[in-house]
């Protein structure tokens, strides 16, 4: 007899806000377990997401203890780039299947351009995902949220060349 052992495939958000909300219920729906972090205990709640491991701690003390792997994708919607830098100061150095980040282009740049100064390789850098999710124009928070499964979804099943080409053909089609 075989038996075929698949690892669960994991999304860990960073940031408990709005977009967390419906992108964590959209997550465990298409098949992801789902991990919540965030420093603040009042939106890092597990009634605000049901089915999910909720991780109410500094990020850094977090993340620095968190188990990431290639079947690991991550989601970075913090309340701030300050916070956003901290998450992927501790993310870059491993291993993710994904690493996406929210936020306006000069947001995302601000972002990148202080890791790279901290020694965070550029081929790195630019396999971040930004701005988060894929471009289909949306506006509210469960529309985000949905673009960014979709992008999740797309990673999974056809990979980050796939993800990246359909991108690219939404993006032009502005």
């Amino acid at each position: 007899f075989l038996e075929v052992i698949f690892s669960e495939v994991k999304l860990l958000i960073c940031g408990a806000g709005h977009i967390a909300v419906s992108l964590a219920r959209f997550a465990r729906e298409a098949g992801f377990g789902v991990t919540v972090l965030d420093d603040r205990s009042d939106f890092a709640h597990p009634s605000r997401f049901p089915g999910c491991e909720v991780i109410a701690e500094d990020f850094i003390t977090a993340l620095r203890k968190m188990p990431l792997d290639s079947s690991t994708y991550v989601v970075v919607i913090t309340r701030g780039h300050e916070h956003d830098a901290q998450c992927l100061t501790e993310i870059l150095p491993k291993v993710t299947a994904y690493v996406g980040l929210i936020g306006s282009r000069r947001r995302i740049g601000v972002v990148l351009e202080s890791l790279g100064k901290k020694g965070i390789p550029a081929g790195r850098l630019n396999e971040v995902f930004t701005p988060i999710g894929l471009p289909i124009g949306a506006e509210s928070p469960e529309e985000i949220a949905l673009s960014i499964t979709a992008e999740l979804v797309c990673m999974k099943r056809r990979g980050v060349l796939t993800a990246r080409a359909l991108r690219a053909v939404l993006e032009g089609g502005k």
